[in-house]
């Protein structure tokens, strides 16, 4: 594992903080879509359809969606963009805020996640909170037929009798702390670069999460997020070594 520590060239392409609540049947989502105090800093606003899909099979035994029983049920939420890579969700099921890369700050993406909500919850007066989720999803580019030791301090096993070279390989994790009850998600892939078939890509999404203790309060939520930041930190550093965390600016 590395020693945790800022990155200058940290390889986060999307992170992202997640408000679950649900809202009463009869709220009319309209509203969700008239926030004035959005539209300078968020000026492209998208609509959010629920849809109902049957599959087929198709000519070649894959799943396909048929077009003619395909239909858009309701209306779901709204979504909003900035011209630097912020995205706002407002939906019936929650609030999600995205910053895409470049990445800026933690503390930048803290604050917006927690501005954003307020506006949510002035509209949307949800009555609880019922899960609060960070996730960071890093881009960590390695050569081809390099040694997964190298760059990750978690692997998969060795299978006696498979080539040592992985072609690509798709790996879960999922723990509970029982004290704090937080939990965590931790998926690794490797595959190749479609940009540039000499180059590998590892792929590690890392997503931290609690579904108890919540408030509703920017005072109440922000001792919580600051502690899933840190459990993201842990389990980032503790997937990589030094190597990979001098790759990018460590």
């Amino acid at each position: 594992m590395a020693v945790i520590r800022h990155l200058e060239r940290a390889p986060i392409t999307e992170a992202l903080v997640d408000f679950k609540t649900t809202l009463p049947d009869d709220f009319p989502v309209e509203k969700l879509g008239s926030f004035n105090q959005l539209k300078e800093d968020y000026p492209n606003r998208e609509v959010q359809n629920a849809f109902q899909a049957q599959f087929r099979f198709g000519e070649k035994g894959t799943f396909e969606a048929d077009p003619v029983t395909t239909k858009a049920l309701s209306l779901r939420g709204y979504l909003f963009r900035s011209k630097d890579g912020r995205i706002a969700q407002f939906r019936r099921d929650g609030f999600t805020f995205n910053r895409l890369a470049p990445y800026t700050t933690w503390e930048e993406v803290r604050d917006e996640a927690l501005k954003l909500w307020g506006v949510y919850r002035e509209v949307a007066q949800p009555e609880r909170l019922e899960r609060l989720a960070l996730r960071y999803l890093n881009r960590l580019v390695v050569p081809p037929r390099g040694d997964l030791d190298t760059y990750l301090a978690v692997t998969p096993p060795v299978v006696p009798g498979l080539p040592s070279h992985l072609a690509s390989f798709l790996m879960r994790l999922a723990a509970f702390d029982p004290q704090s009850h937080y939990l965590s998600n931790v998926t690794l892939a490797l595959e190749q670069d479609a940009a540039d078939p000499t180059r590998s890509v590892i792929i590690l999404d890392i997503e931290a999460y609690t579904d108890t203790g919540l408030g509703l309060t920017a005072e109440e939520l922000l001792p919580i997020l600051e502690r899933l930041h840190v459990m993201k930190n842990e389990t980032f550093f503790g997937c990589i070594t030094e190597e990979t965390a001098r790759m990018y600016g460590g």
